[in-house]
């Protein structure tokens, strides 16, 4: 973006009113729950489409307004936090199907965690609420991720652990949907594998252990050797001795990659890194997930293994805006070892100059001072490919910012790498 946009932008945020902006905004949210609420009591989906419909446009409306480019953008009515808190509400009671259903119509967030519900996820929500009829129905969604983690546990991991005598048959039921789902049952809590966790049970008889346990192994490709050293075959022979039961080996899916990141276990990760490249039709988005999420957590050793496996994928390297958004939270974190592998792999100047990366790193040393933050914007200085005159939307730079909050540390430090690089010059 040329200075004179971004001069422009910072006119018109420093101008709009956004206080009268979000008064109108949360009377408008307030109105249109209240009105979603009395269509669910009196079962009317039809007047909940109309209101979720209308709804939806008024609020898109309202979002164009603002200033900063939002005309269009699906992603803030996404983000919305009291229609996202709403719909995980709607999720812990069984209601009618076609009112989940018309609401993901609208906003489709059945995949996107919930901040003001402990970051729980629509399926979790329902699951450990005992709302299985809104399990069933978000099963039956063709888009729903029957594997996404929330506490590093899977949907059916976490319906293992509610499964009680009285809701035995229909555990069975959604274990069949999770099947169809491509659940992976292999996937633990990074304490116990699932079937140690059936095994364990003492909500339900061991003849339901039994069926349960022979349904899974049916309906899955049940691991019980390579993951928790074995543990799950011993669990299962030790409540089962004549139990038959072929052992397999588990697929290494994305979500198994992203469970071992999760769990700090880089070793098997990098292990299993190689096949995940040739066996999956669609790496190159999925490795760019995986780099996200090695990278937000700290994982030096995964990102490494990531980014030495794709110098050579133009594909993986041309998405700038994600790896764009994957450093600022490297900045912003404080992560050093990650950023020093972001600038040894990756040679395109424009990767690091989509965002204000220096400026991310000062306004997180004005809030918490760290060696790891002033680590990561020593690198960034003295980097010829970053620009550190980068702006964001209200014209700050990383200098302008620091010397607005007498930092003056990181003043010495920019204005001395700008002298320093007039010299080189």
């Amino acid at each position: 973006m040329s200075s004179s946009k971004q001069a422009n932008h910072a006119n018109n945020d420093v101008n709009f009113d956004y206080k009268l902006w979000n008064q109108r905004k949360a009377t408008f949210e307030d109105s249109l729950i209240k009105n979603l609420k009395s269509s669910i009591s009196s079962g009317s989906v039809p007047s909940f489409v109309n209101y979720i419909t209308d709804g939806v446009n008024e609020l898109e409306a309202l979002y164009s307004v603002l200033p900063g480019g939002s005309n269009g953008d699906e992603s803030q009515l996404h983000r919305n936090k009291k229609l996202r808190t709403f719909f995980g509400e709607m999720c812990k009671t069984d209601v009618e199907g076609g009112f989940l259903v018309e609401f993901l119509v609208q906003i489709p967030v059945s995949n996107e965690s919930i901040p003001q519900l402990a970051n729980q996820y629509p399926l979790h929500i329902a699951i450990g609420a005992g709302a299985f009829t809104n399990v069933e129905t978000l099963l039956n969604l063709p888009n729903t991720n029957a594997n996404v983690l929330w506490k590093k546990q899977t949907p059916l991991m976490l319906l293992f652990k509610v499964t009680k005598a009285e809701n035995f048959p229909l555990v069975m039921k959604l274990v069949y949907l999770l099947a169809n789902k491509q659940a992976d049952i292999n996937i633990g809590d990074y304490t116990k594998h699932p079937l140690s966790v059936v095994c364990g049970l003492t909500t339900i008889t061991d003849a339901q252990k039994h069926e349960l346990l022979t349904l899974c192994f049916e309906l899955f490709k049940c691991d019980v050797d390579s993951f928790f050293n074995g543990q799950a075959r011993r669990d299962v022979t030790a409540l089962l001795p004549d139990f038959v039961f072929e052992a397999k080996r588990a697929e290494i899916s994305l979500e198994m990659m992203k469970s071992l990141l999760l769990a700090g276990i880089e070793d098997m990760f990098i292990d299993e890194l190689d096949e995940f490249i040739q066996t999956r039709r669609n790496s190159t988005n999925e490795l760019a997930e995986l780099l996200m999420l090695a990278s937000s957590k700290g994982r030096s050793q995964g990102v490494e293994a990531i980014l030495s496996k794709s110098a050579n994928n133009e594909e993986l390297i041309k998405q700038i805006d994600k790896l764009s958004k994957v450093l600022k939270i490297v900045c912003s974190k404080g992560y050093p070892q990650v950023l020093e592998l972001f600038l040894l792999y990756i040679s395109q100047p424009a990767v690091f100059n989509e965002r204000p990366l220096a400026l991310t790193c000062v306004q997180r040393l004005y809030r918490a001072r760290t060696a790891e933050l002033e680590e990561c914007l020593g690198m960034l200085l003295v980097d010829p490919r970053v620009s550190i005159e980068l702006c964001d939307h209200l014209g700050r730079t990383a200098l302008s910012f620091a010397r607005q909050h007498e930092m003056n540390q990181e003043v010495f430090s920019i204005v001395d790498n700008e002298a320093k690089s007039l010299i080189r010059e």
